[in-house]
């Protein structure tokens, strides 16, 4: 797919109303959210202050079998690659005492953590509050985020399906709208003494 930015369009008989964006493993710091050419938002998602955006953290248990055989005497060392939830790979060793009595050691159970962490993303949590109601998309828009600048960036848009009566550009954060919800962020370029 190479790097696209993602996109959903609303075709004809239908509109959808965006309640949340997760985003992982992008490679820039921003992300900019648009429906048509409107700038609807604008988030952080990565950087040391980390990310407004990204996959809560869940369980993601599944086995791996990692096989090491006992010989005469000693001790067998093992290294296996493990592609960890960031689908990175990783190095596991582990050693098994080959005076044990077995001859076949199988490890075949890896707990894994998916995610980041344990917050909502600010799209959720706001929505959560009422602050923020969505970005409605009306019949025939796209919606388009931009600013991961990554082919394999994982991406989740969580939104609503509607009638396109239910839905006009004209509401709140739509790409015709008076009336918007945007956070911004500051930075001021240098320490402050």
């Amino acid at each position: 797919m190479g790097e696209v930015d993602p996109e959903l369009k609303a075709d004809t008989g239908e509109a959808f109303l965006i309640k949340d964006i997760l985003i992982r493993d992008a490679s820039e710091d921003y992300i900019t959210a648009r429906i048509e050419k409107s700038t609807v938002g604008y988030f952080r998602i990565k950087g040391p202050f980390g990310s407004h955006q990204a996959f809560r953290r869940g369980h993601a248990q599944h086995s791996h079998t990692l096989r090491a055989y006992g010989g005469a005497g000693g001790i067998t060392f093992e290294d296996r690659q493990i592609r960890d939830t960031a689908n990175r790979n990783r190095q596991f060793a582990w050693r098994v005492d080959n005076s044990l009595s077995n001859d076949v050691h199988d490890e075949v159970q890896a707990l894994m953590w998916s995610g980041h962490h344990l917050n909502p993303t600010l799209l959720s949590y706001l929505g959560e509050k009422g602050i923020f109601k969505g970005f409605p998309v009306a019949e025939g828009e796209t919606f388009t985020i931009s600013g991961m600048n990554r082919a394999n960036a994982i991406t989740l848009i969580i939104y609503e399906i509607y009638d396109p009566a239910d839905i006009s550009p004209e509401m709140e954060n739509g790409s015709k709208s008076n009336e918007y919800f945007f956070l911004n962020y500051g930075d001021t370029g240098d320490d402050i003494t």
